[in-house]
């Protein structure tokens, strides 16, 4: 990583590249983080990307949840608004939050390329309070792009300017390693958001 950001820095290129990856969740993934054999975002943070499978939550993910909290690294849920179980049952990722979990919504969901209904369910998380990063989850320039402008937009417009600056906040800070401070979650239930 240090030679492609020195060739960067050579080619005043404004860009440094972080390592980290997102890790499909298992149950042996306290041990592998403490072992270096997968890695924590930054490498050296305790902010650790978690994927869940599209169609559930796994049984044994509240207890890992704990067990990486406990063990010093906070889990940041990644594209929950795709998560079949997540969708159907709120409350799953509710609890989730409420216990200490992050989570990142992708910026195509945001500004409606997965469909009209992963986007109303994705803004009802941000409503909500159940998401904490917007990430572009950009796979390639052509099929899977970045839409973060595009996302912002939409969150500007949904939630107004303090919304917009505090997922960025948010999202520096982890860059930063630094603690972030979240709001108190709310429920969603039908087509409302209940606070408290």
């Amino acid at each position: 990583m240090a030679f492609v950001n020195g060739k960067l820095k050579h080619e005043q290129i404004p860009l440094t590249i972080l390592s980290g990856q997102e890790t499909r969740v298992y149950g042996d993934m306290v041990a592998d983080l403490k072992a270096g054999d997968i890695m924590p975002l930054n490498v050296t943070s305790n902010y650790v990307f978690v994927e869940l499978p599209d169609d559930h939550v796994p049984h044994y993910f509240t207890k890992l949840q704990f067990d990486m909290q406990i063990a010093g690294y906070l889990p940041i849920i990644v594209h929950p608004e795709r998560n079949k179980e997540i969708r159907a049952n709120p409350d799953v990722l509710y609890h989730l939050v409420a216990n200490g979990a992050l989570t990142q919504v992708t910026a195509a969901s945001v500004a409606g390329k997965y469909g009209r209904k992963v986007q109303k369910f994705t803004n009802r998380l941000i409503d909500a309070k159940l998401t904490h990063f917007i990430a572009s989850d950009a796979h390639d320039p052509h099929n899977r792009t970045f839409y973060m402008k595009d996302a912002y937009h939409v969150v500007h417009k949904q939630f107004g300017a303090e919304k917009v600056f505090q997922l960025m906040q948010h999202s520096e800070a982890v860059l930063d390693e630094l603690t972030i401070t979240v709001d108190p979650p709310g429920r969603i239930k039908g087509r409302k958001v209940i606070r408290g």
